[in-house]
């Protein structure tokens, strides 16, 4: 007689499924108690990587709750307070174990100075206003900005509601000053584009560099430096450099 082979029944699927919940829950509920004890109470608040604005500033606009949960509290309203800040590129906040936020500031650079109706604008390299008028600008201190480029003859009309400027010829003009102060090492660059079609470029107040009209810059500065590397030993005795017309260059000494 062949012999009868009892099968074993096997645990029915739902009951791990109950367990796996019951088990989330109860684990979800120790997570829960574990974070909200007074270990994890906010009670310091630092800020690095300013360099313009006084971290007392940013703590007080901040405004973070010492005393709240270090995982329940939101930074959404602190962040937008402080990226409205002209001087602000990015915030990011850092929660550290076990009661502390950090918040790390990226400040922009100052790139260049634009003189618009007898207002000093400082702007970054992206063309951004470091200090908008009508914008206070307390805890915020520049360093010496008497070495920056600077842009005169600028139109207000340039500049998207006095913050940034919106013309992709002043965009490529900060590029273009950029570029010049690689090539030429100046202590002082000043660009006067009163006249669209006659904009001139001067460099330690001795070097007068014709640019003509602001198109083509790249291609212009690109010709500026190859008469430049080979006359810059007699810099002193130039006239100008006109570069207004590519094909055309020309250099007049004295």
């Amino acid at each position: 007689m062949k012999k009868q082979t009892i099968k074993k029944r096997k645990p029915k699927k739902s009951w791990y499924i109950i367990w796996f919940i019951i088990f989330a829950f109860f684990a979800a509920a120790v997570l829960t108690v574990f974070i909200t004890l007074p270990l994890f109470r906010i009670n310091n608040v630092f800020v690095v990587g300013t360099r313009l604005m006084s971290p007392d500033e940013i703590l007080r606009l901040a405004d973070i709750p010492q005393g709240e949960n270090l995982f329940l509290v939101r930074f959404n309203k602190a962040k937008q307070r402080l990226i409205n800040i002209p001087v602000i590129k990015q915030v990011d906040f850092k929660r550290k174990l076990f009661s502390t936020v950090q918040i790390k500031i990226k400040e922009r650079k100052e790139a260049v100075i634009c003189v618009v109706k007898n207002q000093s604008l400082i702007l970054d390299d992206k063309g951004v206003v470091m200090n908008p008028e009508g914008v206070m600008g307390v805890g915020i201190s520049f360093p010496d900005i008497t070495n920056l480029p600077v842009i005169s003859g600028l139109d207000s009309s340039w500049l998207e509601n006095g913050l940034a400027i919106k013309s992709d010829k002043g965009k490529e003009l900060l590029a273009m000053l950029a570029e010049f102060k690689t090539l030429v090492l100046p202590q002082k660059l000043q660009i006067d584009i009163a006249k669209n079609d006659d904009v001139k470029l001067l460099v330690d107040d001795i070097l007068d560099i014709r640019i003509g009209k602001l198109e083509g810059l790249s291609s212009k500065v690109k010709i500026f430096n190859a008469i430049y590397s080979k006359v810059k030993d007699r810099k002193y005795d130039i006239a100008y450099i006109d570069v207004s017309s590519p094909l055309f260059p020309a250099v007049k000494f004295k």
